[in-house]
């Protein structure tokens, strides 16, 4: 110590992204939609600027009530879709989208703001490009709702001719005409086989009917609830009033034009910081999180920002879509949130969230897609960067106690009041079939969610510290498939923290000496932050405020811990009159705790649950000094 004078923060489709040309806002804008645009188109909920390549019209503002494409294709522009057809020159903005069948270029829509023209149409009708509006009040008419509740999402249902068909015929009429028949808009629809998804934009409690929230996806035909918010989120999320506590709303969805639920893509309105983490601007698939990331959308136009919202989506999805075995998860932190050097990306771990890369270590709970005619898998592990051509099984053997629930009596079931058994054979494999009936709850499954294997890490083979691939590896009627590589950063080395102390000396000071400038070393691949904490007598404890290697260039912390290792540096001033007022001649000690940034993972096998502590890893050193007032 020194003294000195004191002084004074979507699967398959998603493949078109690597797929289609890395141009930055390319295509034609106006009324033919460039062929991508048929794939994939979104908006934003908020206006930015390119930062790529000028847009063909000259323009680099992206609004929210512009229509998006994928490789930074500008679709249409707010005003193509309004001025020609609606006469409106504002920018209304874009809450809610599906590219329909037909020729040319037809597009359902709703805007953010009503139509400046008196009375011509608001904020929650549905419009179509062909000049049709429909309002509100017809959509949700045989909801009884009675006033216009806006429009989040829109989705239509039927085949190709059974959809144009249904908009010739409403084409026919104007909005004063549905506002009078409002029952009429459902009869059209049942006459057609066309049916409308929707959400809306606020609660709704009827006093005799079950209470609609703005997160469920409506039917316009039949009047009925097609997935509640809990329906279409992890069961991990909790999603749904009154039973699980959260409505998390629904600013986009779409699915295939046969209606199938199980593969709706959608939105939310808010973000979750759960097991299962999210933001209002990710694609999200029926039960099963993130399929994309917002960056993932906007990331070619290079904006100044990763999350931008995602206000309207519309997908091609094919009708049946081939399932993919494939790792979707390492510690809870999702494989797209995870970068090639095997480090979860800034702000997406931790409670607050990290703003740092952030390395894995303990035992790492690993989760995946398996699909339906996997007869067994495994997950497999190579060093990288050595040249190693190795793979190492990660299995869980029978001595590490694994239980899963199941099915306690028969009948009734499943009750999940049981527990049997979980683990690998000698060579790291588990069997699909079993797997399945563990996981899915319409096979009985209690194990929503099942790890398919836990990764010793401290134990890896060719160290605990460096950085490797994952693979899934998956045995079927077809042959053995690998998929793709993950990329894991171990770190299971804790940090070094040393207070510079005279070993065998307690240094006297006095009052003149106060405050004490703290000097120490840290050293650690991944350090986080360090505080300093002061205690003596029966004072108790005074904790400084901790601090991070990225709060200050000029506080002598990097990422790796102290600047000019392995020489001592100044950290910041503790002082005894922070314990009390006149504190008494005692000796007094100050202890420097550094943390590291790494997740760390613990799993309880018996109790099959994994617990992650984010930059929790830490050590302690303490010196101790007499003072004298």
């Amino acid at each position: 110590m020194r003294k000195r004078r004191r002084v004074v923060a979507f699967a398959l489709t998603l493949l078109l992204i690597s797929l289609l040309p890395a141009t930055l806002a390319q295509g034609q804008i106006g009324s033919d939609l460039p062929d991508a645009c048929w794939e994939l188109v979104y908006s934003t909920e908020e206006d930015f600027v390119t930062q790529g390549p000028e847009p063909p019209d000259g323009n680099p503002v992206i609004s929210d009530g512009d229509l998006l494409g994928l490789n930074g294709i500008i679709c249409a522009r707010n005003e193509d879709l309004l001025h020609n057809t609606f006469d409106v020159s504002d920018d209304l903005g874009l809450d809610a989208a599906d590219v329909l069948p037909g020729e040319g270029y037809v597009v359902a829509f709703s805007t953010e703001l009503d139509s400046p023209n008196q009375d011509q149409f608001t904020a929650g009708d549905l419009l179509v490009t062909r000049g049709i509006i429909i309002p509100n009040l017809a959509l949700t008419h045989l909801f009884v709702i009675g006033y216009d509740i806006g429009l989040d999402a829109v989705h239509f249902v039927g085949t190709d001719a059974d959809i144009l068909s249904f908009l010739d015929e409403v084409g026919q009429y104007d909005r004063a005409y549905w506002l009078d028949n409002l029952g009429n808009l459902s009869q059209v629809l049942n006459r057609r086989n066309v049916d409308i998804w929707f959400s809306i934009e606020g609660t709704f409690k009827p006093l005799d009917a079950p209470m609609i929230l703005d997160g469920d996806l409506l039917s316009a035909s039949t009047g009925t609830i097609v997935a509640h918010n809990s329906d279409v989120l992890p069961l991990n999320v909790p999603a749904g009033i009154p039973s699980r506590g959260v409505d998390f709303g629904l600013d986009a969805a779409t699915t295939t034009r046969t209606g199938d639920k199980r593969l709706i893509h959608f939105s939310t309105e808010i973000l979750s910081f759960g097991e299962t983490a999210f933001t209002d601007g990710d694609i999200l698939a029926y039960k099963n999180g993130v399929v994309a990331k917002n960056i993932d959308l906007i990331g070619p136009f290079e904006p100044k920002a990763r999350d931008l919202g995602l206000d309207a989506l519309s997908v091609s999805l094919p009708v049946t879509r081939p399932c993919v075995s494939r790792l979707t998860h390492v510690a809870g932190v999702a494989v797209a949130d995870i970068n090639p050097d095997g480090m979860a990306i800034s702000n997406t771990v931790g409670s607050p969230l990290i703003p740092a890369l952030v390395p894995f270590g303990g035992e790492i709970d690993i989760q995946g897609n398996l699909c339906d005619d996997v007869e067994r898998f495994r997950v497999l592990y190579q060093h990288v960067g050595s040249g190693s051509t190795t793979w190492t099984s990660i299995g869980v053997p029978a001595g590490d106690g694994w239980k899963v629930k199941a099915d306690g009596f028969f009948p009734p079931g499943p009750d999940c009041l049981a527990s049997v058994a979980w683990f690998s054979d000698g060579t790291g494999w588990y069997d699909g079939m079993d797997y399945r009936h563990f996981t899915q709850p319409a096979l009985g499954g209690c194990n929503p969610g099942l790890a398919l294997t836990v990764w010793d890490s401290e134990n890896a083979a060719e160290g605990a510290d460096d950085l490797y691939a994952l693979v899934l590896e998956t045995v079927t009627p077809g042959g053995t498939v690998t998929s793709t590589q993950t990329f894991v950063q171990l770190d299971n080395t804790p940090p070094q923290a040393e207070l510079f102390k005279d070993p065998g000396t307690c240094d006297a000071f006095t009052e003149s000496d106060m405050p004490l400038t703290v000097q120490a070393r840290i050293t650690d691949t991944h350090f986080y932050r360090y505080r300093l904490n002061i205690t003596g007598d029966s004072y108790g404890d005074h904790d400084y405020p901790s601090v991070a290697y990225y709060d200050d260039p000029t506080d002598n912390v990097v990422e790796d811990g102290t600047k000019n290792q392995p020489l001592f540096q100044d950290l910041h001033d503790v002082d005894v009159d922070d314990l009390a007022f006149n504190p008494v001649e005692c000796g007094y000690t100050v202890r420097l705790t550094a943390w590291e940034r790494t997740l760390w993972t613990n799993f309880n096998f018996p109790g099959n649950q994994a617990y992650r502590h984010p930059g929790r890893i830490h050590v302690a050193d303490d010196w101790t000094f007499n003072y004298t007032p």
